[in-house]
C-alpha cells in the first residue's frame, strides 16, 4: 500500500490510499471516531475502478496526526490479540 498525505486547514489531514478499497480506510475511520479529538472522519471513493480511497481527518483541538498515531496503535493491538486468540 502506498499512502499521499495532504495538510487541509489548520487541524485536518487528507490521506489517499493507493493500491486499497474499503477494508482498511473503514476500519481505520472506526477507529479514529473512538478518540474523543476526532470532529470528522470519513473516508470516500469517487470511482471504485478509478479512483483510491481518501480518508478525511478533522480534529477538535490537536494535532490530526496524533489522533491517526493513537487510531493504528489501538488497531495493531487489537488485531494482534485477535490474532493471537484466533491462533
Amino acid at each position: 500500500m502506498e499512502i499521499k498525505t495532504e495538510k487541509g486547514e489548520d487541524k485536518a489531514l487528507m490521506i489517499t490510499f493507493i493500491g486499497e478499497k474499503h477494508a482498511f480506510p473503514n476500519l481505520l475511520k472506526d477507529y479514529l471516531w473512538m478518540d474523543g479529538d476526532t470532529e470528522f472522519a470519513a473516508y470516500k471513493i469517487d470511482h471504485p475502478v478509478l479512483t483510491h480511497p481518501q480518508l478525511i481527518l478533522k480534529s477538535k483541538s490537536g494535532k490530526p496526526e496524533q489522533i491517526l498515531k493513537g487510531a493504528l496503535k489501538k488497531m495493531k493491538k487489537d488485531l494482534e490479540a485477535f490474532y493471537k486468540e484466533f491462533k
